[in-house]
């Protein structure tokens, strides 16, 4: 009894909040269309405002996403925070570590609940598997007045992010969170993969054909059964895991620091940053 109170208090407390997010998503909306800002919220928000769900407790949201044309970019960053949106307080510190230049740096405001990201793509990789010009030419108005993209981009946005931004692909993992997101799509899907290829799409239906959530019977060639194979062995042997965790983790730390090094003679910031840790740490 004390667990599903519990659970209905944090279900409760989710419905309310996603109810303020709503909110929230159509004050900035009337504020970019009426300042003509060519923009598309992206990712849990996009969720919330589409209408994914039967019910807006279901899903947990940690901040608005809105993608924005590159010719409003700035513009949209300084209406922003014109309108009471300002970085947090550890702003410098992200701002100066982030390897990723797809967004601005987040901007909170004082009286509102979600913190906001302005984008200049989705993706880490700036390639042409999901652009951003794709995404704001082909966005929908939902009924809330909101942009967010047409079904087919709602699905590979999902699994993009996932597979390339959260190094899902790379590190051959699930995400149910995802997959619960896209769940409802199957028809969509199994038009999706007829004419849209990629080894990112390959590989999560590879993982989520095998677990049971999808059935798009995916014609396999010798990577696609290395990788599920892969995959299989990780959930398997708990050795396996750690070790292809450990290599993984590895190839990235290693990867940073490559890219750390050579910031070291492109960037005053970071070595500003580097000379204080120290100092701070003598």
């Amino acid at each position: 009894n004390d667990f599903k109170e519990y659970i209905k208090y944090i279900y409760d407390l989710n419905k309310s909040i996603n109810n303020n997010l709503i909110k929230e998503l159509r004050e900035l909306s009337k504020l970019y269309i009426e300042n003509e800002i060519d923009h598309v919220f992206l990712k849990g928000s996009s969720y919330i405002a589409y209408g994914r769900f039967n019910d807006i407790g279901e899903r947990m949201i940690g901040d608005i996403d809105v993608l924005v044309a590159k010719s409003d970019y700035d513009k949209s960053i300084r209406l922003s925070k014109f309108f009471g949106y300002n970085y947090n307080s550890n702003h410098d510190i992200n701002s100066i570590l982030s390897l990723d230049r797809r967004h601005y740096p987040r901007l909170v405001h004082p009286k509102k609940l979600f913190a906001l990201e302005i984008h200049n793509r989705l993706l880490k990789k700036n390639n042409k598997l999901l652009s951003p010009n794709s995404l704001l030419q082909n966005k929908i108005k939902t009924e809330y007045g909101i942009y967010v993209p047409n079904k087919i981009e709602f699905i590979l946005q999902t699994i993009y992010n996932f597979q390339i931004n959260d190094l899902g692909n790379f590190n051959a993992s699930i995400s149910y969170k995802s997959y619960y997101d896209i769940a409802v799509y199957n028809s969509e899907i199994n038009d999706l993969l007829k004419f849209k290829y990629s080894k990112y799409l390959n590989n999560y239906f590879l993982i989520s054909d095998y677990i049971g959530v999808t059935n798009t019977n995916i014609k396999l060639n010798i990577l696609n059964t290395i990788y599920l194979c892969r995959f299989k062995a990780k959930t398997k042997y708990k050795f396996f895991y750690l070790f292809d965790n450990f290599i993984c983790n590895q190839i990235n730390l290693t990867r940073t620091r490559i890219i750390n090094f050579f910031r070291l003679f492109t960037s005053s910031a970071y070595r500003s940053y580097l000379l204080t840790r120290i100092n701070q740490k003598i």
